[in-house]
Formats: structure tokens, C-alpha cells, sequence
């Protein structure tokens, strides 16, 4: 824990111990190889019927690690969050999976492997 010397005024304690952390996960989701356009930093992607929270952005983090790793990375924060923490691993990976066909259609190939780590 941290302590300060002088101690803070109680007004400044009870503020910090209001707040929280909105609940954030990340996924890290792994391919065979690359489908998608490598020259990019972010694939960003709203649809009306699946909703804005819907995995709206992926980062292909082949661009920023040695070997160009095909994984892209996402992030859900909030209500969509928190659910998707909840559910089977197998169902995310399958949204996931609906989501990018719609972007790059029969262009993307089954995921070796998806990884959620969860901040909540």
C-alpha cells in the first residue's frame, strides 16, 4: 500500500476510495498467418445489427514484436466486457471470427488459439 508523509486530508482519502476501475478486457486471438492488410496499425469495425461495443477495434501486433506474430489484439471494456469475461472462450473466438469475416470474408482462416486476460 502507499502511505504519505504528511498524511493526506481525510476528504482526499474518502475521494480516492470512491474510485474503481471500469471492467477492461484483452483478448489476444492467434492465427496460422496473416489475412489481414499488414501495412495498418488498427481494423476498426461498427455494424448497426451487432452494435458499436461489438468488438469494434483490433491491433495487429505483428507490427510492434519481432517476427511479425500473426495475433491481433482487442479490447472490451465495460457491460460488453464483463460479459464476454464471462462466457466461453470458444463462443468469443467464434464472435470474433464472425466479426473479421465481415471485414475480410472468406479471406480469414480458423484461430489457433485466443487468449483473454481480464482486468475486472
Amino acid at each position: 500500500s502507499v502511505q504519505f508523509e504528511p498524511e493526506l486530508p481525510e476528504t482526499k482519502t474518502f475521494a480516492f476510495s470512491q474510485l474503481s476501475m471500469a471492467p477492461f478486457l484483452k483478448i489476444w486471438i492467434s492465427f496460422n498467418g496473416t489475412f489481414w492488410d499488414t501495412d495498418v496499425d488498427e481494423i476498426g469495425y461498427v455494424d448497426d445489427i451487432l452494435g458499436r461495443e461489438y468488438y469494434p477495434r483490433f491491433t495487429p501486433l505483428g507490427n510492434s514484436y519481432p517476427g511479425n506474430p500473426p495475433i491481433l489484439e482487442a479490447f472490451l471494456t465495460g457491460e460488453t466486457g464483463l460479459r464476454v469475461a464471462q462466457q466461453d472462450p470458444e463462443i468469443t473466438k467464434q464472435q470474433i471470427v464472425e466479426v473479421l469475416r465481415r471485414i475480410y470474408g472468406d479471406r480469414v482462416t480458423e484461430p489457433v488459439d485466443i487468449t483473454l486476460h481480464d482486468f475486472i
